[in-house]
Parts: structure tokens; C-alpha cells; sequence
């Protein structure tokens, strides 16, 4: 699962992205933005990190309007 994955290689942004995602599936949305967050500051370069922040904050905005 993502927790062990974290805990085995805790400077990888990929897991905290999946684990991410997999938070917001379960409209987790505090949880997944709190792991895309992490994702970004171990990895800025990488722009999945960014795409997958900018669907929670549009989906999470367009749930709460």
C-alpha cells in the first residue's frame, strides 16, 4: 500500500502522488492536497504533481459550490 511504500522510500514523490490521487477517489480532498503538497516540494519539476493538484482544487471547489 502507499503508507508502506512512504515509509520504505519517504523522499519519493511519486507515492505521495498516488497516495494523493487515491485520497481524493475517496474525497479525502485535506489528506490528498496535504500529499500533493509533499509531492511537489520533493519533486517541483516534475508536472504531474501540479496537474494532480490543480483536479483536486477544481474538483474540490466545484463541490463545494
Amino acid at each position: 500500500d502507499y503508507n508502506e511504500a512512504i515509509r520504505l522510500a519517504p523522499d519519493s514523490a511519486i507515492y505521495f502522488n498516488y497516495r494523493g490521487n487515491a485520497f481524493q477517489a475517496q474525497k479525502r480532498y485535506e489528506e490528498s492536497l496535504a500529499d500533493y503538497n509533499e509531492a511537489i516540494r520533493l519533486d517541483p519539476q516534475d508536472p504531474f504533481q501540479a496537474v494532480d493538484l490543480w483536479w483536486l482544487c477544481t474538483t474540490w471547489q466545484a463541490r463545494r459550490s
